[in-house]
């Protein structure tokens, strides 16, 4: 058996009436960080994929505060038996919630509930379905969203509702529903949040993209990583492209926009977290192919260039390079190692000339890691003329 409530609101903030309810502490902090999301943090993730199926709308921030609001009315909604937007036994109301958990100054509100869905999939689908629910879903007034889940696995058929609107119970014979869900909505006018990857709550690839609220008001912006130096003041821009700090585990992007150019003016301050996973281990070889040019007339006896390898992954890696084939002209620095994540090693790469006659010579640097299952190959090319080599101009007709 489903159900479920649609309830939305828009107003200028008015004081807390509420009587002050027990809140749970946000999910999303007791979520260990390899243990994947929460039905809540899922529940997010459909959201933001459905803000952007429907017209590419930004994404919603989750916040801790409307989290926690949602929860506490999941919880009562589950533990006293009753299905809601107004708490029968308190009177309270959605916007008496969100203040109580500290979701406050805030200028547009609004909820969804629903009971009986046991996935966050699921939940989905029936909210989206309702048009009320959807427009709390899709609507742009909203900058901000909190999720709230309880399972009552002895729930009873005796589940208090009203069917009236009066914040008074008709019924008390609904139920079983076992699942409990609540979304909270807002929008802060000064609180102006930067997304990663539309709140997903992983990525496998350090590359992720921004998006930060403040069009219509920001002219430039700055971004870090955790404790990191902050990036120079540019022009502020919606979406942007962003590298997180390597290594695997959750990671932090802070965001400073300004009302003036360079950092003037007022600066408002956000951030958003992602758990990063790019895997064991995983090499990075610059550049991809080594080629020289000499000519006997000049004298040289080597050439170096360098060779860069670099550990992407969250893991120390084991590594280890041939030629194929064995060639006596060739040497190279270092042949083997260890590299710890976020770690590179620099190989110089010589060519020896003495003894050898003009011609074209070709090898192959191949390199294995033991968190790799293939290798990486990097062609090798010496190209030694007698007299310099003369490149004729391109004729285009």
């Amino acid at each position: 058996m489903f159900r479920w409530r649609i309830i939305s609101f828009t107003l200028l903030f008015l004081p807390s009436l509420a009587i002050l309810l027990t809140t749970i502490p946000s999910s999303k902090a007791q979520t260990p960080l390899q243990g994947g999301p929460t039905f809540e943090e899922r529940v997010l993730e459909i959201v933001n994929q459905e803000r952007w199926q429907n017209g590419q709308l930004p994404p919603l921030k989750g916040v801790d505060t409307l989290d926690s609001a949602a929860e506490t009315h999941s919880s009562n909604m589950a533990v006293r038996n009753f299905f809601d937007h107004c708490d029968f036994d308190t009177g309270s109301s959605p916007w008496d919630r969100m203040n109580d958990a500290g979701y406050t100054g805030w200028n547009f509100a609004g909820e969804n509930i629903a009971a009986g869905y046991g996935t966050p999939e699921s939940v989905m689908a029936g909210w989206m379905n309702s048009a009320g629910h959807r427009g709390n879903i899709l609507s742009t007034n909203f900058r901000e969203i909190g999720i709230g889940y309880v399972r009552q696995d002895n729930d009873q058929a005796n589940v208090r509702e009203d069917d009236n609107g009066d914040c008074q119970a008709d019924s008390a014979d609904g139920g079983p529903y076992f699942n409990y869900w609540t979304q909270n909505f807002g929008r802060r006018d000064d609180v102006m949040p930067v997304v990663i990857n539309r709140e997903a709550y992983e990525t496998s690839n350090r590359s992720v993209d921004l998006y930060l609220y403040g069009s219509a008001w920001a002219q430039s912006m700055r971004l870090r990583n955790e404790a990191a130096n902050w990036s120079s003041w540019q022009s502020f821009t919606a979406n942007t492209s962003w590298t997180l700090s390597c290594g695997n585990g959750e990671k932090t992007v802070s965001a400073e926009i300004s009302s003036g150019p360079n950092g003037a003016g007022t600066v408002r301050s956000a951030q958003d977290k992602i758990v990063l996973n790019a895997g064991s281990g995983s090499l990075n070889i610059v550049p991809g192919t080594l080629a020289y040019v000499a000519h006997a007339s000049n004298g040289v006896t080597s050439l170096e260039k360098m060779l860069t390898l670099y550990n992407e992954g969250g893991k120390s890696t084991t590594w280890n390079l041939t030629e194929n084939p064995t060639v006596n002209w060739l040497d190279v620095s270092l042949t083997s190692g260890q590299l710890e994540p976020c770690v590179a090693a620099d190989l110089v790469v010589t060519v020896w000339l003495a003894g050898l006659s003009p011609g074209v010579y070709t090898t192959t640097l191949v390199i294995t890691d033991s968190l790799s299952s293939g290798s990486h190959q990097v062609p090798v090319m010496l190209l030694y003329t007698d007299q310099p080599p003369t490149f004729l101009p391109h004729i285009v007709k």
